[in-house]
């Protein structure tokens, strides 16, 4: 946390960590790829529990909608306590975010062995209308083995949040504001020579996977995460210690 400094939000907390600027200028598609298939379960969970300056996409809502989690944390494990128990942050508003325990199975449980087809990414980034989102065909050439969740690009967290409370997480929704949101972030910044990648072309895995997000309602697609109220007195006191330092 950057020393000294208080915040109203979640979001504001996010956008002031250097991790964002570095990512967004130069990083967007290796930070996706440190997420995807090739990685095993455990290499997923220990890589989600080391980058907690990232933000998380999953179907956390019901009827298959979309949610935001973060500061992913684990307790026990060892020797001295053998029972280990885990939680998130979820939600990005101060106000109603709460630490939930997961269903660590389906969270990180491995991709499904054969690969979905999705569309291509400049079919997708063509779409100017929600109509045109939902006309996407798949492509015989284009296709990803999707986890249950994405990391989210830093420059997109707050237009993914916004989108996500305006439209109660639909996918489809979301999706059409995503590609709205990478379009605008390369205009703005079409200038700026220390912009290093396109958005439009470094994104294409969270675009294919919000592509199977919208489609696929199945476990064989992108599974609905199930979770509890965190009850382990350790990551309990943690996280409030936490926000009790960071928020106003």
């Amino acid at each position: 946390m950057p020393l000294g400094m208080k915040f109203t939000s979640w979001v504001e907390y996010y956008d002031s960590l250097p991790t964002g600027s570095i990512v967004n200028k130069g990083k967007i598609e290796q930070m996706l790829k440190s997420f995807d298939h090739s990685l095993s379960s455990l290499d997923a969970k220990r890589a989600m529990t080391r980058n907690k300056d990232l933000v998380f996409l999953a179907k956390t809502g019901l009827d298959n909608t979309l949610g935001l989690f973060h500061r992913f944390d684990t307790s026990g494990g060892t020797v001295a306590d053998p029972d280990e128990s885990c939680a998130f942050i979820l939600g990005l508003n101060n106000n109603s975010a709460i630490l939930a325990t997961p269903d660590a199975n389906t969270l990180f449980r491995d991709p499904h062995t054969t690969a979905h087809k999705v569309a291509k990414r400049g079919d997708i980034m063509n779409c100017t209308t929600i109509d045109m989102v939902h006309a996407l065909k798949d492509s015989d050439t284009q296709t990803i083995r999707a986890r249950n969740f994405i990391p989210v690009s830093p420059f997109l967290i707050r237009p993914i949040s916004v989108s996500i409370d305006s439209n109660k997480g639909n996918p489809e929704a979301v999706f059409f504001d995503m590609i709205i949101a990478i379009k605008d972030f390369d205009d703005s910044n079409k200038e700026d020579t220390s912009f290093n990648e396109k958005a439009v072309v470094k994104c294409k895995l969270f675009l294919h996977w919000l592509y199977v997000a919208m489609n696929n309602e199945t476990d064989s697609g992108i599974a609905q995460l199930h979770f509890a109220p965190c009850s382990n007195d350790e990551l309990l006191v943690g996280s409030k210690q936490f926000e009790h330092a960071l928020f106003v």
